[in-house]
């Protein structure tokens, strides 16, 4: 899938998840469809740390969104903000090639502006 489909970047927010409280960037890297559902690839700006999810990756940087309600292709989501689950992989050094791969950190909103994420209520 080609990138050029994607904003530039999107702005992630979550009242259920501390390292989201405050809107993080992501940067889109490729569309991925794993046992029929649609993952967008991105890379985070500021890393999270992985020990907190009892993960073995000190850094993640690459986390995988995923549809919460929807299973669409996300260069054809058209309205925003659009409710995901913030997937990384169980091991940095494992192949993507089955959902059972990755492991959910939590629920978000993807917003295509700053000052949406920034008033994220719900």
């Amino acid at each position: 899938m080609q990138t050029q489909n994607f904003k530039e970047k999107y702005y992630l927010s979550s009242v259920e998840n501390r390292d989201f409280f405050k809107p993080r960037i992501v940067q889109p890297v490729s569309e991925i469809n794993i046992e029929g559902r649609y993952l967008l690839e991105c890379i985070i700006k500021d890393s999270i740390c992985g020990y907190e999810y009892d993960l073995d990756q000190l850094e993640i940087k690459e986390i995988f969104l995923v549809g919460r309600f929807e299973n669409i292709e996300f260069h054809k989501i058209s309205s925003y903000p659009y409710y995901a689950s913030i997937m990384v992989k169980k091991h940095a050094e494992l192949e993507l090639k089955s959902l059972d791969n990755l492991y959910n950190i939590g629920w978000v909103m993807i917003y295509e502006s700053i000052k949406e994420a920034e008033n994220h209520k719900m």
